[in-house]
């Protein structure tokens, strides 16, 4: 269920005719600059930019780089800060570490026009209120 729920999101955000379109419009470059530009042009995640590459174009040539980069994206822990002394954890900046700046101005954008709530902003960014004025002077 879960993967249907993922492959159907995909579609919605990253609709199949306007993304082949684009796929094909950056030739023949490295996979990850591709997935790194198509991430930021869709507003979605690496992991997902690269699943949705992979449901579309089936065998291809860089088949298995898109392969071993998607491997490369989930495989990164994330970063651990703070530890005692210091100024802390920076919660804004491990917002935007963990799921980008696309990512981020969407859940902004759609709470600026009334398309989710407070509440929602707190789910999608797994952040406590208290942080988004911080979080907004970050991008903006």
């Amino acid at each position: 269920m879960e993967r249907w729920c993922n492959n159907f999101a995909g579609a919605v955000i990253m609709p199949k005719k306007e993304f082949l379109n684009t796929l094909r419009d950056y030739g023949d470059i490295e996979p990850s600059k591709i997935v790194d530009s198509l991430a930021t042009k869709f507003c979605t995640s690496k992991a997902a930019t690269v699943v949705r590459i992979l449901n579309l174009t089936g065998q291809n040539s860089q088949k298995q780089a898109y392969l071993e980069h998607y491997n490369e994206i989930i495989s990164k822990p994330v970063p651990k800060t703070g530890g005692g002394g210091g100024s802390g954890r920076d919660m804004a900046q491990e917002c935007l570490n963990r799921y980008g700046m696309p990512y981020v101005r969407l859940v902004f954008d759609s709470k600026n026009r009334d398309l989710i709530t407070i509440d929602d902003m707190v789910k999608y960014l797994n952040l406590k209120t208290k942080y988004f004025e911080d979080l907004a002077q970050k991008f903006g």
